[in-house]
Order: C-alpha cells, then structure tokens, then sequence
C-alpha cells in the first residue's frame, strides 16, 4: 500500500516537473496532452500529426506561433475562443495546423 502511495506521488511530482519546462507545449487541439516532436514530425497522443518536411521547425517555434495567433485574434477585440484544427490540402499532400474563429472569420497557419 505504502508502495502504491510513493509511486503514485513520484508519478504525480514527475508530471507537474514536466508541466514547468520550456518544452512543454499543450496541444491547442485537444488541450490535455503535450505536443511532442519526432525529428520533422510534431504530434500528440489526440492523433494530431504534422509532418513538418525537414523545415527548422521545433516545439518552441510552434508555441511562438500559437501565442501569436492568439495575440492576433485578441487584437481584432473578437471575444470569442479560435479552435485549432488540422487542415489537409489533399492536392499537395501537406497538413497544417490552422487556428480558426467562427465568430470574426479569423484564420491563422500555425504550421
């Protein structure tokens, strides 16, 4: 029992610790899991997938860019919330990720 407790709470700390780093990127998808990166591939356990095709892209440039689409869309005094989406561009085969509001019709290429 006393085990269980220890563990649980070394689990627990392991994931707050995770929450504090510069690397921790929260999916705008799905926002419960951390964005992760594979060489060019940007991904989360929700199924977003992004294949980056070898551009100089990392976790944090993709923060960046998600902080700046939001800063963009509050700057336009549109009190709505922008979902983000993965958009397929079926004729060149290329996903990006897009932040999109209903309400204003703002857009916004993350990746």
């Amino acid at each position: 029992m006393m085990e269980n407790l220890k563990f649980e709470e070394a689990s627990l700390c392991a994931a707050i610790n995770c929450l504090r780093t510069d690397d921790f990127v929260l999916c705008p998808v799905c926002k419960r899991n951390a964005l992760h990166q594979n060489k060019q591939v940007i991904f989360c356990a929700c199924g977003l997938r992004i294949d980056t095709e070898y551009d100089a892209v990392n976790l944090m440039y993709v923060r960046n860019q998600i902080d700046e689409a939001l800063t963009s869309h509050r700057e336009g005094h549109c009190t709505s919330e922008p979902e983000f989406n993965v958009s397929f561009v079926k004729e060149v085969g290329v996903s990006n990720l897009v932040s999109l509001c209903k309400a204003c019709e703002f857009m916004y290429i993350i990746l």
